[in-house]
């Protein structure tokens, strides 16, 4: 299993990590906690992208369609933390300022947990 793939297991395991984004984010309403944990594995997907990614990529590799991996990143654009970019040809996510430093947060909590 990858640190990624361990990382997005502790995210979900840790109360969706709701203490460290309560904190800078006030996150939308869910269907679900299912959401959430897609929300939170799509962006630890993008910055292990290096911060920005074809959503085509994204999708991907969190095992979502590209209509479902684009309802959630636009869920996290409207909360400011990505950006999607929309070209004729593709669409690509990127983190804003906020959004870089929530997942920062959420990195070293995640670290602090697994001590």
């Amino acid at each position: 299993m990858s640190e990624l793939e361990q990382a997005v297991r502790v995210a979900k395991s840790i109360a969706l990590a709701a203490n460290v984004l309560s904190r800078g984010w006030n996150p939308l309403p869910l269907e679900d906690e299912r959401d959430a944990g897609k929300m939170l594995e799509l962006l630890l997907l993008l910055w292990s992208e290096g911060g920005g990614a074809p959503v085509t990529r994204l999708a991907e590799a969190a095992g979502l369609s590209v209509s479902q991996a684009l309802s959630y990143l636009a869920h996290l654009e409207a909360a400011g933390l990505v950006r999607l970019v929309r070209t004729p040809t593709r669409v690509a996510a990127s983190f804003t300022r906020e959004g870089e430093r929530v997942v920062s947060e959420l990195l070293r909590a995640l670290g602090a947990a697994r001590g």
